[in-house]
């Protein structure tokens, strides 16, 4: 076999989109990001919704544009970071629960008075 008829081996194209054209969902680059970093506030209305649209923003886009990528990993980032925040205080908030009433029950059975702590009065 001759190497004219041998066929190369090719590797696959990425398009690479000139910065002047990128139009990501046929926006500006700019007010895609925007949309990006405001679409958590979807989830006052849909609450998955708002996770998962910058995730799909990023994921689509993320091989075609450095800034994409940057500003997608900040706003994932950002979603882990207060999902584990969350899970850490929530946790804290139930040991608090049972600590304080665990205190209030040995108070209470010692004769003492005694005044939850961080309790706000709205029943007097």
């Amino acid at each position: 076999m001759s190497e004219e008829n041998a066929t190369p081996n090719q590797e696959p194209q990425v398009e690479i989109i000139p910065p002047s054209d990128f139009k990501p969902w046929g926006m500006e680059k700019e007010q895609f990001l925007l949309f990006m970093h405001l679409g958590q506030f979807i989830n006052f209305f849909v609450p998955p919704a708002g996770t998962i649209l910058p995730i799909v923003m990023w994921s689509q886009f993320k091989d075609q544009d450095a800034d994409v990528d940057a500003h997608g990993k900040d706003v994932l980032n950002f979603f882990i970071s207060f999902f584990i925040y969350a899970l850490f205080t929530c946790g804290l908030a139930l040991l608090l629960q049972w600590v304080f009433g665990v205190i209030a029950a040995i108070k209470t059975y010692n004769g003492e008075e005694h005044s939850y702590p961080m309790t706000i009065k709205f029943i007097k």
